[in-house]
């Protein structure tokens, strides 16, 4: 089973908040779209990077393809599954490829744009 976490960036302060909850328990009683005014949430998808780093929504994942050609692209979730943004594999057909965490979109957006055009 996989294990369900999530992990936060704070929108005003621009930090990264991770292994626990931003809200305190006044904030659970806000719903959901009210606290993603203040939060990106990014869950986690029980997938670690060759180096043993939890991969997250977000992330900015670099691995080197069939065809030995190094790629870049970030995590995203959609149709019930998490995938890397511009292929429609789950991200788990990766694992053998070295899949490695090298940043997030949050904190590294220059990375992910330098690396996708290079």
């Amino acid at each position: 089973m996989r294990e369900i976490k999530f992990r936060f960036w704070n929108k005003g302060d621009s930090i990264m908040i991770s292994d626990r909850s931003p809200m305190d328990e006044e904030s659970l009683n806000k719903s959901f779209a009210e606290m993603r005014r203040y939060y990106e949430v990014m869950q986690f998808t029980g997938i670690q990077d060759s180096t043993g780093k939890d991969i997250y929504e977000g992330d900015i994942c670099e691995w080197v393809d069939s065809g030995c050609v190094k790629r870049v692209d970030n995590v995203v979730y959609g149709n019930a599954k998490f995938y890397l943004c511009n292929n429609s594999h789950s991200i788990a057909e990766y694992i053998n490829q070295k899949l490695m965490v090298i940043g997030n979109i949050y904190e590294n957006p220059n990375m992910f744009l330098r690396k996708r055009n290079a």
